[in-house]
């Protein structure tokens, strides 16, 4: 994986090309006083949903990249000495709630030096950070509110890097350089692009063009480095719940190391600024969408499959995410490190901008600036349907598409419920069916509307301030617009040069051209003020231009309403922190190995504290320090800003935190003693409790198979071949399906899923075994912490784990979850429906493998609810002592089914040649003992046995009948399945008491909300009356 992987960047590298820059003829260097620093913003790490995709059920639980504010400070030393400030975050956005208080608190430090007029704030937009810090309704809903904590880890950042630049103000130059850069990015609405009427005019449906910014003083001292290129920063996907920076952050992390070789991350002189520009349309996840569940290309316009929306799912160039993020960030790296390194072309002098503030729901638009060639006016702000379907980076959730410009009755009734369209605003919308009329809530805003626009030069470079996400075309427009003032105004030569800022200053969602509203994709859906939001931007631009030129003010507009003091938030305080009996803070739970090879992960958990106590800003929750033999001393390497470490937080009962540092070794680490240290932060009183844990790497030899390292002894593992099958069939007649299966993270002998030591203490274990889909990381999480949690019950143990099925998009982080909560088991089979009934064969087999002392054996899948305790009241009463009487598989059986031979569930006369099948249980979820599990596992143990992809008959009907197992009916236990109409599983248990098991909406594809299953828990504890202190000690219910 390495080579290629290696070979994927070498790739990348050579398509990094040197295009034209500004100016063939070098002028007169512009002198300027620079500045540059940094400062750390990271705000909570665990709990608090992210903000980005819009997922309520990615929150966070670690951390992977401190989240950093970089500032560059630019001053003409001519009168009138005018500045500005340029700061990149790493953040998603830069909020209109963030910049205004930025600015209050820079003018109580340096009073009108800086204003809402000359400091441009610009998100990077990784989609990996804390929400809850912009202020308006729309994009803090899924965070459940503001989210002080993380708004003011931003705020005070983004002063504290500007104060740092300010104190480094000296004398000196700015170089530019331009180059191009290939295969970093594709275009995700390549149908909405194919409208645009100008596209012949450019060779690629993105902007490759990559601009670099090399600052240094006069003394040639290098400062700093600021980099535009358009890319999302959504390598990592919806599933990732490290708070990362993404591939813009990991750029800026290698650019930094590159220039500060001998400083810890964010600690060095040097700054480098990966900024976003005009990314509404572009992808990094250059692998391009697919159909998750066949292979097959997505529908174009639509981003379908078989006309689900959620299945269709781009992917990088990585074999994971993470590698992905790796691979795009190192791609933005090489080139911006080239081009610096190469520039030659200094900017020429003078520093001046201009700024205003524009209501964009009423701006009367020229037919100078229109596509229609008509006067107009723009739209109260309103979203349409395909703003629910999301992106193939993050598709959304229910029966949304791209491409849909009619209305459905049903959502058409729940949108009314916010507010309702008039006909005006349908007309002016047209042709977006309006979804949400966010535009017409009051007294609240859903999202702003009075908008700062804002326009830099810097010498001969202007930079275009945005605040939202223009496509490709949109950005392509309206720096063509800016070019054509200047033009027209005698001030554009050879060597000017235009770049645009995205995401600044405020957010306002999409710009699409005219053409490309019409398709009503995503970006055209969520483009607020209507078809012609993007001509009113380049009125507004040109108006800005020209002024700018001409040494002319503006009016500066009206005011934006400010949000302070008025936001909402349900969003609860950390809870206090405690340990088990006998146990205390710091105390060690998995200890690291004595020795590792370098390409070995090392691991070790302590019991400490929620990280939301302490943001430990401008410090790191865990450091890796190697022993220097030659002085006696340990000294730092590693932090937790560096992409090699992991900082993982996991809450375990009511209120136990275990923390997990985890090192990724390079294999070419140098050989020594290290040691992990993390910092235990926790709540009765504040304390910070020093844990160091030692070890010592070791050299290994280049091998092509991955090894595992463990303390004692070597685990080797394979990746599932898909057409292992069909490749190796001749030489396979004598081997069982059973001999087949891989299990690509076998049990840790030092921590296994069921541990054996149960057993002797007399436990009779119920294990509860989930089949569930790699990427459903928010169900599984969701069962854990419900009726799926591992408890005691008089003599019964309750063990829950998942099988999940081998997804290359999710499998990094699949891993890293076993690691953390160590009950996931990854079957080496792909996660596709034909496969179903392998995963679940694979599961009774492993149970067979690594708990064959299981007495009893429950099969349930990830998207039902159940009570738990009907579960243990059954075992108790019918089964404690007739296990031998009543061996069988006990569910709800149907009887006399026909096979089906032409649908979805079609099943070959090859494969069953009868008419009907043998009576079988729902595959809802079924209880069976030990030795029918046995049975089945022998059944199976017959070559050329054919395993049906059907996986409840296949199991209790076919198969069952194979083993001659009996078969019973649950007596007085009730199932219902919810998604046969509206109502949610909870109101079926607060209904029928003898409910024991409940089928949500996720069953039929459609991605419900996990917080289902809390609600459902707390009517299911009620109705027993009980609660999780005497759910793991009561005897009876």
């Amino acid at each position: 994986m390495q080579k290629k992987k290696a070979a994927k960047i070498i790739a990348a590298a050579a398509a990094v090309k040197q295009i034209q820059t500004p100016t063939q003829v070098n002028e007169t260097p512009g002198q300027f006083l620079v500045g540059a620093g940094m400062f750390d913003i990271t705000g909570e790490v665990a709990e608090i949903g992210f903000m980005g995709y819009a997922v309520p059920a990615q929150r966070g639980i670690g951390l992977l990249q401190r989240m950093r504010a970089r500032a560059f400070i630019i001053v003409d030393p001519s009168p009138p000495n005018n500045r500005v400030v340029y700061v990149s975050m790493d953040n998603a956005m830069a909020f209109q709630m963030v910049r205004i208080e930025v600015i209050d608190r820079l003018q109580k430090l340096y009073q009108n030096l800086y204003t809402l007029k000359n400091v441009l704030l610009s998100g990077t937009h990784t989609h990996s950070t804390p929400g809850g810090t912009g202020g308006t309704v729309l994009v803090d809903i899924t965070t459940f509110g503001f989210v002080k904590e993380n708004w003011e880890a931003c705020v005070a950042g983004v002063v504290g890097a500007i104060q740092r630049a300010h104190n480094n103000l000296q004398p000196g130059y700015i170089k530019i350089n331009v180059g191009k850069l290939d295969n970093a990015n594709i275009n995700r609405s390549p149908a909405s692009y194919l409208r645009d009427e100008d596209r012949s005019q450019y060779e690629t449906n993105t902007d490759h063009e990559i601009t670099v910014l090399r600052f240094e003083s006069v003394d040639r001292t290098e400062l700093g480095m600021i980099n535009f290129f358009p890319v999302h920063g959504v390598s990592l996907n919806n599933t990732n719940m490290l708070v990362a920076g993404d591939n813009k952050g990991y750029a800026s992390y290698l650019f930094e190391k590159y220039k500060n070789p001998d400083a810890l991350p964010g600690t060095g002189k040097f700054v480098a600024a990966f900024g976003q520009s005009n990314e509404g349309d572009v992808s990094p996840n250059t692998a391009g969408p697919r159909c998750i569940d066949t292979g097959l290309p997505c529908d174009f316009n639509t981003s379908t499959c078989d006309g689900k929306n959620e299945l269709c799912i781009a992917f990088g160039p990585g074999s994971t995410q993470y590698e992905s993020t790796e691979i795009i960030g190192r791609m933005q790296f090489e080139s911006a490190r080239d081009l610096y390194n190469s520039a030659e072309i200094y900017l020429t002098s003078g520093v001046d901008y201009r700024h205003i503030y524009t209501d964009m729901q009423t701006q009367n638009v020229s037919s100078k600036f229109t596509t229609t060639g008509k006067n107009v006016t723009t739209c109260q702000a309103a979203l349409g349907y395909s703003f629910a379907a999301g992106t193939t980076d993050g598709p959304g959730a229910f029966d949304f598409t791209q491409s849909t410009t009619s209305p459905n009755p049903f959502w058409r009734f729940v949108s009314a419920f916010i507010a309702n369209p008039t006909p005006e605003q349908i007309a002016c919308h047209e042709p977006k069916p309006i979804l949400l009329d966010v535009g017409q809530v009051k007294p609240i805003e859903w999202v702003p509307y009075i908008l700062p626009m804002q326009l830099y030069r810097i010498g001969n470079l202007y930079i275009i301030s945005v605040p939202g996400e223009f496509t490709t075309m949109s950005g392509r427009r309206i720096k063509l617009t800016v070019k054509t003032a200047l033009q027209n105004a005698g001030a554009w030569t050879n060597s000017s040069h235009i770049v645009i800022a995205g995401l600044s200053n405020s957010y306002s969602h999409y710009v699409t051209t005219y053409e490309e509203y019409q398709q009503q994709r995503y970006e055209g859906a969520s483009t607020l003020y209507g078809p012609h939001t993007l001509a009113a931007y380049q009125q507004i631009f040109d108006q800005l231009t020209t002024a700018l030129v001409m040494n002319k003010t503006l009016p500066d507009g009206p005011s934006p309403i400010d949000m302070r003091g008025k936001t909402f938030s349900f969003v609860l305080p950390p809870l206090w922190d405690g340990v088990p009996v006998g146990k205390d803070f710091g105390d060690i739970v998995h200890d690291v190995a004595s020795q590792y090879r370098g390409g070995a992960v090392v691991n070790c958990t302590w019991y400490g504290g929620n990280p939301r106590h302490d943001l430990l800003t401008e410090k790191s929750y865990l450091y890796v320090d190697q022993y220097n033999a030659s002085t006696s001393q340990w000294v730092t390497i590693l932090t937790d800003a560096d992409w090699e470490t992991r900082f993982l937080w996991e809450r375990q009962s009511f209120d136990y935190s275990l923390i997990t540092v985890q090192w990724f070794i390079p294999k070419n680490q140098t050989v020594g003693m290290y040691r992990l240290l993390s910092l235990i932060l926790y709540i009765f009183l504040l304390f910070l409790i020093d844990n160091r844990s030692q070890f010592y790497i070791y050299k290994t030899s280049k091998v092509k198979n991955i090894w595992k390292y463990n303390k004692n002894f070597f685990i080797k593992f394979q990746s599932f071949d898909k057409t292992f099958v069909q490749q190796k069939q001749q030489s396979l007649d004598s081997i069982t399906i059973i001999d087949r299966f891989i299990y690509n993270n076998p049990p840790n002998t030092n921590n296994p899923i069921c541990p054996l030591e149960k057993r002797s203490q007399g436990h009779n274990l119920l294990l509860i075994l989930v089949l569930s889909r790699a990427l459903n990381f928010d169900y599984r999480l969701a069962i854990r912490s419900t009726w799926g949690r591992n408890i005691y019950y008089g003599k019964l143990q309750i063990q829950t784990v998942f099988f999940v099925g081998t997804d290359d998009s999710t499998q990094y982080a699949t891993r890293n979850e076993q690691k953390i909560f160590n009950d996931v088991v990854e079957i080496g089979i792909p996660e596709n429906y034909p496969f179903v009934s392998h995963k679940e064969l694979a599961s009774l087999h492993w149970t067979r493998l690594f708990c064959p002392w299981a007495k009893y054996i429950f099969r349930a899948d990830d998207d039902v609810l159940l009570d738990i305790f009907l579960l243990i009241n059954y075992i108790q009463y019918y089964l404690y002592n007739n296990d031998e009487k009543y061996d069988g598989i006990y569910g709800w059986f149907r009887f006399n089914n026909t096979v089906h031979r032409n649908d979805k569930w079609a099943v070959t006369r090859q494969e069953y040649p009868f008419k009907f099948y043998p009576p079988y249980t729902f595959g809802i979820g079924y209880l069976m003992m030990n030795n029918t599990c046995l049975k089945l596992i022998n059944a199976a143990r017959v070559p050329d046995h054919i395993v049906q992809r059907i996986g409840d008959v296949y199991i209790t009907g076919i198969l069952r009948e194979l083993a001659n197992v009996k078969y019973y009916d649950f007596i007085g236990l009730e199932y219902s399945y919810t998604f046969l109409n509206e109502l949610p599983c909870y109101d079926y248990f607060e209904k029928n008491l003898k409910l024991f098991i409940c089928m949500s909406k996720l069953h039929i594809g459609i991605r419900g909300d996990p917080y289902e299953f809390y609600d459902t828990w707390d009517i299911i504890l009620s109705r027993h009356e009980t609660n999780y202190a005497n759910y793991t000690n009561k005897k009876k219910i």
